[in-house]
């Protein structure tokens, strides 16, 4: 299964390859259907697009997509980045006015405006591995999505179970998205790895990520969700139970201010500390 990401300009780093700007395109637009996307996520796309239509990249869209994002907790946010995206690129690119370094520049704003600011990337993931060209945009901006795959398809194509589940550290932590789906653990990333290949092998189609340690705990941690709402961590739960019966549902939220998830401080801190890895 393919997944359109981020891929494109954001490669280019502002210190060079301008000559290769004149190569690139924007990235296809996430396709509507088979996302099953709820109802804040289609407000928040809807909003978000409006914002951008008639603003100038800034600082500002940062706090806007925080905004709405807050409003709408349950919106599936690294769906509605890639809208964003592919909606500022082709905004950037098709202005008449700009020369090679100011689109560059605009890029560059874009990016660091709506890409989200923490990492905690799975150690290893069923997930189909990611394309060689978007390898180096993971380098250079750590974020992208932990359920990676391919980039090129067609828009018709149903997106995997990662892609649907196995989601990124989101832009705004929410009370609507701060669920995991918990499915068994490992000693070590060895013994993890080679169960999520016999759980893959038994499991065709699903996918599981591992994540490392941290704070007290020891263990090595498989899942089959991340960062989506309870509602679909339910769902995901009835299948992993299958699975494995002792599986169970993580909250990220230590606590939460309104609709805003203030995450467990070990938590976030793994986040911080993996951020340049």
């Amino acid at each position: 299964m393919k997944l359109f990401t981020l891929g494109l300009v954001v490669m280019l780093s502002v210190a060079g390859l301008l000559p290769a700007l004149a190569q690139q395109t924007c990235p296809s637009a996430p396709p509507l259907s088979g996302y099953n996307l709820n109802d804040d996520t289609k407000a928040s796309v809807s909003a978000l697009r409006k914002l951008l239509g008639g603003a100038e990249i800034n600082n500002k869209i940062s706090v806007e997509m925080r905004n709405v994002f807050l409003e709408h907790p349950e919106t599936i946010q690294y769906y509605v980045i890639l809208v964003m995206y592919h909606d500022g690129c082709v905004l950037i690119m098709d202005n008449k006015e700009f020369t090679t370094q100011q689109k560059l520049n605009e890029l560059a704003t874009l990016r660091d405006q709506i890409l989200p600011r923490f990492l905690l990337p799975p150690a290893a993931t069923t997930a189909k591995p990611r394309a060689r060209h978007t390898i180096g945009f993971a380098r250079m901006n750590p974020i992208i999505l932990a359920a990676e795959v391919d980039p090129v398809g067609e828009p018709s194509d149903e997106p995997s179970w990662a892609q649907l589940y196995l989601r990124p550290a989101p832009f705004t932590f929410t009370i609507g998205n701060q669920y995991w789906v918990d499915v068994g653990y490992a000693t070590s990333l060895a013994d993890g790895e080679r169960k999520l290949a016999e759980l893959k092998e038994r499991n065709p189609d699903y996918d599981f990520a591992l994540y490392a340690p941290f704070g007290r705990n020891d263990k090595w941690n498989i899942v089959m969700a991340s960062w989506v709402s309870q509602q679909e961590a339910e769902k995901v739960l009835s299948v992993a139970k299958k699975i494995n019966p002792t599986s169970f549902i993580w909250r990220a939220c230590s606590q939460s201010k309104g609709n805003e998830c203030i995450l467990n401080r070990k938590l976030r801190l793994a986040m911080h500390l993996r951020r340049d890895q």
